[in-house]
This record gives C-alpha cells, sequence and structure tokens, in this order.
C-alpha cells in the first residue's frame, strides 16, 4: 500500500508540474479568455 501512494504522490507532483507549465505557456500566448480562466481552475 505504502508503493501505491508513493507512486500516486509521484504522479500528482508531476501533473501538477506539468499544469504549471502548460498555464505558463498559455499565459503567455493570446488565449480567450474563458479558456484561460478553465485553465486558472485546473490549477
Amino acid at each position: 500500500m505504502y508503493n501505491l501512494c508513493r507512486e500516486v504522490s509521484i504522479f500528482t507532483t508531476l501533473t501538477h508540474h506539468i499544469l504549471s507549465i502548460r498555464k505558463q505557456y498559455i499565459a503567455n500566448i493570446e488565449a480567450p479568455e474563458c479558456f484561460h480562466y478553465i485553465i486558472w481552475d485546473i490549477y
């Protein structure tokens, strides 16, 4: 069970990191406001 929790933790960390990068990328381009808000809601 510990290994499973550890893998989930790693997966969550990676997902969080990827979302942060994507959020920064989208913030740099002129995305539609609604889409921009959706990305911020995910984070």
